[in-house]
């Protein structure tokens, strides 16, 4: 995976491309023609909450966003939303990748 992008897939049977990878296509359950891909780390902000009451362990990080981020070819993941200005955050408004970590992506707004 490069660097500003996300580990995905690419369904060779149907042309579908999710994120993260699985071992079947979601789309139309092929499991012997995808391919690893790394999608663009750039892409929309589908929808978004704001955690007040975190999980244990992640008390310290509350308030924070988490967010569905549509990417460029139609994947979805789930993600943090680094930043505070809560207000700020418009849902179809373009985000990117931030940052990764321990497996947690991380995308932020333009500035």
């Amino acid at each position: 995976m490069s660097a500003g992008s996300v580990a995905g897939m690419h369904c060779g049977a149907c042309g579908a491309q999710t994120a993260p990878p699985q071992p079947v296509c979601p789309k139309c359950g092929d499991d012997h023609r995808l391919e690893a891909r790394a999608i663009p780390g750039e892409g929309r902000l589908y929808s978004f909450t704001i955690v007040r009451v975190p999980p244990e362990g992640l008390e310290g990080d509350a308030p924070y966003a988490l967010g569905i981020i549509e990417l460029p070819g139609g994947a979805r993941i789930t993600a943090r939303i680094d930043t505070k200005d809560f207000d700020a955050l418009v849902v179809d408004g373009p985000v990117r990748l931030a940052r990764e970590q321990k497996g947690v992506y991380f995308f932020a707004p333009p500035d």
